[in-house]
C-alpha cells in the first residue's frame, strides 16, 4: 500500500529534456571553441578568448 507518484505527459518531457542539457552545453561550447579555432588559426588564442569573454560580461553587471 502507500502513495506513489509517476512522470507523466509535459513533467516527463521536462525531465527527459533536462537531463539533457549538460550535453548541449557542452557541445555548444565545442563548437564556438572550433569556430573561433578556425578564425584565428591558434588553439590558443581560442581557448583565451572563449574563457575571458564570460569573465568580462560578468565583470560589467
Amino acid at each position: 500500500m502507500g502513495v506513489g507518484f509517476d512522470w507523466t505527459d509535459t513533467a516527463l518531457e521536462e525531465n527527459r529534456a533536462a537531463r539533457l542539457t549538460p550535453v548541449l552545453i557542452g557541445l555548444s561550447l565545442l563548437a564556438v571553441f572550433m569556430a573561433l579555432a578556425a578564425l584565428y588559426e591558434s588553439w590558443t588564442i581560442s581557448l583565451a578568448v572563449l574563457t575571458i569573454v564570460p569573465l568580462g560580461v560578468g565583470e560589467v553587471q
